[in-house]
C-alpha cells in the first residue's frame, strides 16, 4: 500500500513540476529570462518551524525548509526534520530521537485576502501536499515497550491547506492543517496535523 501510494505521489509531483515549467517557459520569454537571470535567487525562500515544550512531555522540534517559487503562486520545496520526544510514563521516562525529510508543493488559491476585505493585514489561502519520511527508534503504538527498537522508516503523504499572513514580498507566517492519508499507528502524532511555520 505504501509503495503504491508513493508511486502515485511521485507521478503527481513530477507532473505538477512539468506543467508549471511548461507554463512559464514560453518562446517569447527568452529575453525576459536572460534579463532576470540574476534575479532568480529572489524566488528562493527559507523557513520552517521550531517547537519547544517542557514538562511531563518534552518536545524539541526543528524543521528547516527551503522553497522555490516556480511561479508567483506555486512553491516547490524540501525540508528536514529533527524531533526529540520525552514523556514520563508512571515511574519511567521514555524518549525518542526522530529525524527525516520531506518534499512539498504549495499553491496559492486566493491572495490579497486582507486587501480585498479592507483588513489591515494581508492574508493568502493555499493548498499543500507533501511526502514525508521519518526514521523512528520507537513504536508509539506500544506503550508497554519502554526500550528502543531497531530504527525503521515511517512514510506519510499529507494533503491539506492553510492560511498565511504576508509580511513582505515573499515572507510570511503560515498555519497549515494536514491529513496523513497513510496513517500508521506507530506515528508520533495523530491526524489532523497542525503546522505553524514561516518563510523569509
Amino acid at each position: 500500500m505504501i509503495k503504491t501510494a508513493l508511486k502515485y505521489f511521485i507521478v503527481i509531483f513530477v507532473s505538477v513540476i512539468s506543467i508549471q515549467i511548461h507554463a512559464i517557459e514560453k518562446p517569447d520569454s527568452i529575453k525576459t529570462n536572460a534579463k532576470n537571470k540574476s534575479g532568480k535567487l529572489d524566488n528562493f525562500v527559507f523557513g520552517g518551524s521550531i517547537g519547544l515544550m517542557f514538562g511531563s512531555i518534552t518536545l524539541v522540534d526543528v524543521s528547516p525548509t527551503v522553497g522555490y517559487f516556480v511561479t508567483p503562486k506555486t512553491l516547490m520545496g524540501l525540508g528536514l526534520t529533527y524531533q526529540y520526544f520525552s514523556q514520563k510514563w508512571y515511574d519511567k521516562r521514555i524518549s525518542s530521537n526522530i529525524y527525516g525529510g520531506r518534499i512539498y508543493h504549495e499553491y496559492v488559491i486566493y491572495d490579497n485576502f486582507g486587501t480585498r476585505t479592507r483588513m489591515k493585514s494581508n492574508f493568502a489561502l493555499y493548498t499543500h501536499i507533501e511526502y514525508e519520511a521519518l526514521s523512528m527508534d520507537r513504536d508509539f503504538s506500544d506503550n508497554t515497550n519502554f526500550g528502543k527498537i531497531n530504527r525503521f522508516w515511517l512514510h506519510g503523504i499529507l494533503p491539506g491547506g492553510g492560511i498565511k499572513q504576508m509580511i513582505g514580498k515573499r515572507s510570511s507566517l503560515n498555519v497549515s492543517i494536514l491529513y496523513n492519508i497513510i496513517h500508521d499507528s506507530r506515528s508520533p502524532y495523530d491526524n489532523l496535523v497542525l503546522r505553524i511555520g514561516f518563510y523569509i
